[in-house]
């Protein structure tokens, strides 16, 4: 049989009074430690929710994509739409579309009238690209647009 003196006693209770203290102390900062965590992964949500509604505002704000041509609006009995004229610099311009071109089609869209020319470039955004069918001489040609912004009014100009 084990017996115990009083000094095992003592020195038990030393031992278990200071395991009780350092747990508690372990506990306390793995709370803390936790608490720091979730706080952590809150911003991080936070964040990315910040992240997501800029996102969306953006599409929001959506800026019209602007090719840079003139439509014949008084052209009649012709499937597309003829082109009077192409300014200078602009999208159309650079991507060769010319003035007495017909577009046909628009990223696969038959295009038979202004109406249709007008659906497509309604929902179109500067940057995008369009791929554009044209009739030059009696031959179809595919041009490929990227959109751009509208340049600014100048005084004294007409829209």
């Amino acid at each position: 049989m084990f017996r115990f003196t009083i000094r095992d006693m003592l020195w038990l209770t030393v031992v278990v009074a200071l395991a009780v203290g350092w747990w508690g102390q372990r506990r306390t900062a793995l709370e803390k430690s936790a608490t720091t965590d979730s706080l952590r992964l809150r911003n991080d949500e936070l964040l990315q929710r910040a992240v997501a509604a800029e996102a969306r505002m953006q599409k929001q704000r959506r800026v019209p994509g602007y090719l840079g041509m003139v439509p014949d609006e008084e052209l009649k009995g012709v499937k597309g739409v003829r082109v009077l004229s192409v300014k200078p610099g602009t999208p159309a311009d650079k991507s060769g579309l010319k003035t007495d071109d017909l577009v046909t089609g628009i990223d696969g869209k038959l295009i038979a009238n202004l109406e249709d020319m007008d659906a497509a470039m309604k929902t179109a955004v500067a940057g995008q690209k369009m791929r554009t069918s044209v009739q030059r001489s009696g031959k179809t040609l595919n041009l490929e647009i990227i959109l751009g912004t509208r340049p600014a009014a100048v005084a004294g100009s007409y829209p």
